[in-house]
């Protein structure tokens, strides 16, 4: 099986797992996945109301890019999910976060190779 496709349904199972997760901090909030296959990007968001207070916010958001690397643009939890990567045998090299050094770094590089 080719490598991003693979990884695009380890990601959207470990999503789909995650939303049967409570939340202790809100136990009445809903999940709601978008997933778009075509550009390999996993949005997992809760939503709902906390009394008298309406909530939404991103859990996580994934992109798998083209070159298979996993990029994390919001993670919003304790889980160690570097962890559970590598228990599914994709590298630790492979698991970018965004807003970290390194994801700046590797950014900067595809957009200096993007302009050439």
């Amino acid at each position: 099986m080719d490598k991003v496709l693979e990884r695009r349904k380890i990601i959207k199972t470990f999503l789909e797992e995650q939303m049967t997760l409570p939340n202790k901090d809100y136990p009445l909030l809903r999940y709601i996945l978008t997933v778009d296959e075509e550009e390999s990007n996993f949005i997992l968001t809760q939503m709902g109301w906390n009394e008298e207070e309406f909530v939404y916010f991103t859990v996580y958001h994934i992109e798998i890019k083209q070159d298979a690397s996993i990029w994390f643009y919001e993670n919003r939890t304790d889980f160690p999910i570097d962890d559970f990567l590598i228990e599914k045998g994709i590298p630790s090299t492979d698991s970018i976060a965004a807003w970290s050094h390194i994801g700046r770094l590797k950014y900067q590089t595809d957009q200096e190779v993007l302009a050439s």
